[in-house]
């Protein structure tokens, strides 16, 4: 269809955006734990 170059760009995005998804539930949870402590 578009070739390889596109997959992995696609790929790497997704990728990228669970990071960053997952980096800020992260940084939520530590603000809370922070509020507890």
């Amino acid at each position: 269809m578009f070739g390889c170059g596109f997959h992995s760009i696609v790929i790497l995005g997704i990728i990228l955006l669970i990071k960053e998804n997952l980096y800020r539930e992260w940084n939520l949870k530590r603000r809370i734990f922070a509020c507890f402590i």
